[in-house]
């Protein structure tokens, strides 16, 4: 809980502020002050947009359709509403301009998606690609890319996991397809056309327990233009196995010719944990503390019962607000300068955030960006030149914020304080010098410092030989570092080991280098009604990873803890080099006919250092139809209603070689011999070689069908796919004399991913004054394991069934509290008496039914609302589960207070014990654990103003914005835990915040 102050520290954002604000007088200097009045048919057109091309800088219309802007001669202004047809107007010395726009029902077709290697508009394409664009991302608070696409896009799962920034989230699309597991699924990313590696980086402490340091948490979202999501074969394929998974591109900010202009934004904002668990206050607790020993018939003595015996039995503290319970404060500062000329553009962003945690103490994390890049292109439009580069940087100061939650929310409600009267860790022991509990909050002490530095630099090079005739190269280079360093003092220490304990300091280096070279040759040939537009390149790729951990133990002072150098013992555990390379061979052919009949044929070859020399190449390729039957002259005679039609469909294949580096071959691992003051050693084979190891193969159909009607005022799209994932790559047994357990290899199995995704897009009002968009989109996935042959015999048997999701659990089937003796019963299935793993016969599905969102937007004037309510159908785990056994010396949630008692022999729960039970692991084995963990959030909510014309002018500014942006203000669920989207333990749950920002164009 930081408190964070404006500028503290930022000498160099101070200095380009005061730099801009001298510049400013000279532009305006330049400056011609451009009025008018925007109107449609029926009269003056209030919120109508007037922009500069090229450029952001712009203005609203008023309510009586009157703008005023600041521009030069030789400027084009671009004059647009939603629903009308864009006009653009160069100027020539006019001081005043009217513009009358018409309607447009073709709104979708000035949508351009990238696809990655070319462009085309949305309603031509033939894949299926969903675009997110800079206006969705500024509606929300995101500190991670993949948060914008939470309830937004049909086919992608994102689980969050945690409220920690940072965190690397579960980004599945289309659906689970391999046997190892669901973060092997993870889809291509690509930033401004150069592919980086989405790996989690392995964190030292349990902060990241689980999941590592997400490798996109250092890339600012204010600086991202768009993200498109590919899923398709047709949209994939092109990538060949790196596209297995489907596709995320991510496309930053690029300067527009214009003339300079200068952009601040700043924006503050907080943060809390929005739900508490219903807990036990301290004379529930003790009563149950009581009850449990009675029932167990022991005496409670000060070592087995300190809570009872030794600690305040009228002391309460409600440890959830106490640990948990603070405001994350945040603050961000972002400056840009952009502008240039027909020919050159360029663009310049810097910026730093600061952002506290919950946690008591200093703790947050602290964000810098930069973003520069620059477009060239010769007078004769021939030679394109393109460079960007982007960096950032980010430093977490933090602790074991995992075994910190865990424990610190289970504390008894009359535990002592956590810090005695000296500011110490506070232990309370007993008469003997033993402490009386574990505290938790020796974590805050034992900091861990987490520093990423990524780099990204791409250039792109095209030249036009003749007409339609494209050359160019994509150049790419990717660096990311990674420093983590955990200090472990011995004054932290529990007092009971303190005689053992040492002060210790780990650090973990990771460093990651990307090399990437794709030439290019586009052509493109129309005649009559014919177009058809091509593409070959090739890819080359060299990835470099380095993975060290250090270890120094044993200080002669606390002070000298974090310098491995001064520990006395100190050694290097692990210290990793792998290498992986990449060729490739791709090409497209594209073909229309009339602008309503579509054909794209994609193919591709790849190369990979990670299958055996006898496997190493595959071959990928997709066909994609399309038609607009729309155009037809039937449709156009006899279905007016109808502004827009389309069937498309794709079939291919991809393939996936996201199985590690090393895995086909012989590998050996060293062991070390000591006897007395000689050691000695040698070599010992850890793995067998596998020269036939190859590729994983994903086939993929999809049929899609788009509506438009009443001049698009209501748009459906339906799309139905079929994924299939066979060649698995998985360990395969082997017997036990060979001396290995298994060897990698390819098995027959099939895993299929098959579902529905509908997307309705509607404008029910629509007025000179005011518009209401909403955007409401359903997935209905469905996952299956289609074939395994000898599944019955092999080790994935109690995992695994046939016909049945890769998600699911094989459980006992709970059958209540015996009235008798308050212990949990289960069916006996094949009634041998003994309850096992051959009666866990029952099995639940985890995966989601069904998951959406309904985005609403509502301008008017100068206002823009907006909301976004994301649900999800799902199962999850009974939180209960997770505070252990009920009557031990840990606080618990207060439905276990209905539990089974001689006086209430019909209790829900069974009877209170004070020893551990080993009946608790057949209870989590059971179906009783699992719940309904649906869930309908407030997932954003958005309003934003638009400083009037007046004002602007007066203030002299082109534009002016305030924001008011929240993020998971409510939930709506029966689940009873932190957070319903994760509901498989107790972590810090997903945050509700809420950030109030103003962002000014000069």
């Amino acid at each position: 809980m930081k408190n964070i102050l404006l500028f503290k520290s930022n000498s160099r954002f101070c200095c380009l502020l005061i730099i801009q604000l001298l510049c400013l007088p000279i532009f305006a200097f330049q400056q011609q002050s451009i009025t008018g009045i925007i109107s449609d048919v029926s009269g003056a057109l209030p919120g109508a947009s007037v922009l500069i091309k090229g450029t952001t800088t712009g203005t609203l219309s008023d309510e009586k359709g009157y703008y005023a802007i600041q521009a030069n001669s030789g400027d084009v202004l671009v004059f647009s509403h939603l629903g009308y047809k864009t006009v653009e107007i160069k100027l020539i010395n006019q001081p005043n301009i009217d513009v009358l726009l018409k309607e447009d029902i073709e709104q979708l077709a000035a949508v351009e998606i990238t696809g990655g290697y070319y462009a085309l508009a949305e309603r031509t394409k033939t894949g299926n690609v969903t675009k997110i664009g800079t206006d969705q991302l500024q509606q929300q608070v995101i500190h991670s890319p993949m948060e914008a696409l939470q309830g937004r896009v049909t086919g992608i799962e994102i689980e969050a996991r945690s409220g920690l920034r940072g965190h690397a989230p579960i980004v599945t699309i289309r659906g689970q397809s391999s046997l190892r597991g669901i973060v092997v699924n993870s889809p291509l990313y690509i930033i401004d056309g150069i592919q980086i590696d989405n790996s989690e980086i392995i964190s030292l402490t349990q902060l990241y327990s689980g999941t590592g340091v997400d490798p996109l948490a250092s890339l600012d979202p204010s600086l991202i233009e768009s993200i498109e999501i590919l899923k398709d074969a047709d949209a994939t394929a092109i990538y060949g196995s790196r596209g297995a998974n489907g596709v995320i591109i991510i496309n930053t900010k690029r300067g527009q010719a214009g003339k300079t202009k200068f952009e601040l934004q700043s924006e503050t904002g907080v943060s809390w944990v929005g739900k508490f668990l219903k807990l036990m206050n301290t004379q529930q607790y003790l009563e149950m503390r009581r009850e449990a020993f009675e029932n167990d018939e022991v005496t409670p003595t000060p070592a087995n019962a300190p809570d009872l015996l030794l600690w305040g039995q009228n002391g309460y503290t409600d440890w959830q607000k106490e640990l948990i319970g603070g405001k994350a404060e945040f603050q961000k500062y972002q400056a840009t300068i952009s502008g240039g000329s027909d020919q050159t553009s360029f663009l310049l962003s810097g910026g730093i955030q600061k952002e506290g945690t919950v946690f008591p103490g200093d703790f947050g994390f602290h964000n810098n960006n930069l973003l520069a890049n620059i477009n060239h292109r010769s007078q004769d439009k021939r030679l394109q030149l393109n460079t960007s580069i982007n960096y950032g940087y980010r430093k977490s100061n933090l602790f074991d914020a995992g075994i910190f939650v865990n424990n610190g929310i289970r504390l008894a409600p009359n535990a002592p304080a956590l810090f005695d009267e000296k500011g110490n860790v506070n232990w309370e022991v007993d008469e003997h010098g033993n402490p009386t509990f574990d505290n938790p909050i020796t974590g805050l002490v034992n900091p861990n410092v987490n520093r990423i530095l990524s780099f990204h630099w791409n250039g792109q090079i095209r030249y036009n030989l003749f007409k339609d005739l494209y050359v160019g190269v994509n150049l790419g280079f990717n660096h990311a570092e990674n420093d983590d360093k955990q200090l472990l003092y011995k004054k932290s220490s529990n007092p009971l080991y303190m005689s053992s304990s040492r002060s210790t300091t780990n650090q973990r280096l990771v460093n990651r280098r990307n090399l990437s070279i794709e030439p290019l040759v586009k052509y493109s040939l129309n005649f009559k009604k014919h177009k058809i537009s091509s593409l070959i390149g090739t890819t080359f790729q060299k990835n470099k990873n380095t993975n060290k951990h250090l270890r120094g133990v044993d200080y002669f002072s606390e002070s000298q803890v974090g310098n491995i150098a001064l520990a006395r013992e100190k050694n290097i555990s692990t210290h990793n080099l792998i290498k992986y390379h990449y060729a490739a061979l791709f090409a497209r052919i594209g073909y229309s006919y009339a602008d309503k009949y579509y054909l794209n044929l994609t193919g591709r070859r790849d190369g990979s250092s990670r299958f055996g020399e006898n496997n190493r190449f595959g071959n990928f390729g997709a066909i994609a139809v399309a038609w607009e039957f729309y155009k037809e002259s039937l449709a156009e005679e006899t279905m007016s209603w109808l502004s827009y039609g389309k069937l498309r469909g794709s079939y291919g294949t991809t393939g996936s070689d996201n199985v590690g580096d090393y895995q086909y071959r012989n590998t050996y691992s060293q062991i070390r011999l000591q006897s007395g003051s000689l050691s000695s050693g040698g070599l010992v084979s850890s793995r067998l070689h596998n020269p036939y190891y190859q590729w994983e193969k994903n086939t993929k159909l999809e049929l899609n069908f788009d509506w438009g009607l009443w001049k698009d005022k209501v748009i459906l799209s339906t799309s139905w796919y079929r994924n299939r994932s066979d060649n698995q790559l998985i360990g395969m047994s082997l017997p036990s004399t060979t001396g290995f357990n298994s060897v990698p290899g390819n098995f027959p199995a099939t895993v299929e991913n098959t579902g529905w995704e509908i997307v309705l897009q509607t404008t029910p009002i629509q007025t000179s004054s005011f518009v209401w968009n909403s955007n409401l989109n359903l997935t209905i996935p469905k996952n299956r394991l289609v074939d395994f042959p000898g599944l019955e015999s092999s080790s994935y048997a109690p995992i695994y069934e046939i016909g049945k999701s890769l998600n699911i659990r094989k459980h006992y089937h709970y059958t209540g509290i015996n009235s008798g003796t308050g212990k949990n019963t289960y069916q006996d299935i094949n009634s041998d008496g003994i309850i096992n793993y051959e009666d866990q016969q029952v099995i639940t599905d985890l995966s989601n039914k069904f998951y959406g969102g309904w985005n609403n937007t509502f301008q008017y004037k100068n206002w823009s609302f907006s909301f976004l309510l994301e649900f999800t159908k799902q199962k999850g785990t009974d939180p209960l589960v997770f505070f252990g056994t009920s009557g031990s010396s840990h606080n618990m949630p207060i439905e276990i207070l209905d539990r089974w008692h001689i006086s209430n022999p019909i209790g829900k729960h069974p009877a209170y014990t004070q020893n551990f039970d080993a009946d608790y692991y057949d209870y989590i084995a059971s179906d009783a654990i699992i719940v309904d963990a649906s869930f309908v959030r407030m997932k954003s909510l958005s309003l934003h103003y638009q400083l009037p014309v007046n004002i602007l002018h007066n203030l002299k500014l082109q534009q002016a914005q305030i924001y008011l942006n929240a993020q998971n203000l409510f939930t709506l669920t029966p689940y009873k835990g932190y957070d319903a989207q994760s509901p498989d333990g107790l972590n810090l749950p997903t945050l509700t915040s809420v950030h109030l920002g103003i962002k000014l164009v000069l």
